[in-house]
């Protein structure tokens, strides 16, 4: 039985952020999806099933936190990992937290590697 390509939506304003995770994520046979803003994350939620989103938190128009709420709601199993430069406590965003799991920017490949392996190779 052939297995199915996942759809892994990308969520990054800063091109140059964008164009090494598309790098990154280019060394497996997922089909990449780009967003530069929190609105088109949403919208593209709305029009593919994605497998995994990685999420910028900091983002134009409609903020990370914002469009992981909305696309949850479109897709309330989605595996959603937030992007940020700073450290969240988990706990204390318990309740309505959209997110499944984090990164920590500088992103790098082993941390990639690791969202990949715990989510996508079941």
């Amino acid at each position: 039985m052939a297995e199915t390509v996942k759809n892994v939506l990308i969520v990054e304003d800063n091109e140059y952020n964008m164009m090494y995770l598309v790098e990154v994520m280019s060394m497996y046979n997922f089909n990449l999806i780009c967003a530069s803003t929190g609105k088109e994350a949403v919208e593209k939620a709305s029009s593919s099933k994605l497998d995994l989103v990685l999420m910028d938190v900091k983002l134009p128009e409609l903020g990370g936190y914002e469009a992981a709420k909305e696309i949850r709601k479109l897709q309330p199993n989605v595996v959603i990992v937030a992007q940020t430069a700073y450290m969240i406590d988990p706990e204390v965003e318990q309740g309505d937290n959209p997110f499944s799991d984090y990164l920590i920017k500088p992103i790098n490949k082993e941390q990639i590697s690791r969202i990949v392996e715990r989510y996508l190779t079941k």
